[in-house]
């Protein structure tokens, strides 16, 4: 069952405006590629997002920084029931708890041009869902 899609404010105002300026068939193409990032139980084959934390980790001080290790000081920070909780959804996804990943897609607009799209969302394996917090588009044209 794919994780419930939620969105912060920001983001919830970008895709909008993106819905409202390329039409319904890019909201269509743009629904399906979200429940494609809900569907986190059944990975894509081939994974076209990365580990945000591990990734700015990498950039600020050249060592990876691991999901795990923020996991262990939420999961330090909890109560009892939020606790087990979280050491559920471990044995369950057998992965972190929480995960921050950037993904990105082409999408075709207007019917001529292709743009690529850039998010930036976490999979809460807690809550079983999925917070966009950033959508935009990049100045990138033609691929996918």
């Amino acid at each position: 069952m794919p994780y419930k899609i939620r969105y912060a404010k920001s983001a919830k105002a970008e895709v909008d405006f993106l819905r409202s300026t390329y039409g319904t068939d890019f909201g269509t193409d743009f629904d399906a590629w979200l429940q494609d990032l809900a569907n986190v139980r059944n990975p894509v084959p081939v994974r076209t997002s990365v580990d945000a934390v591990e990734l700015f980790s990498a950039m600020v001080d050249n060592s990876a920084g691991t999901a795990w290790r923020k996991s262990w000081t939420k999961f330090v920070q909890a109560g009892a029931l939020q606790k087990l909780r979280i050491l559920l959804a471990v044995l369950r996804t057998r992965c972190p708890p929480w995960e921050f990943r950037i993904t990105t897609a082409w999408f075709r607009l207007l019917n001529s041009i292709s743009k690529e799209l850039v998010a930036y969302y976490a999979i809460d394996h807690v809550e079983r869902q999925v917070i966009i917090y950033l959508v935009e588009m990049t100045d990138a044209e033609g691929g996918g």
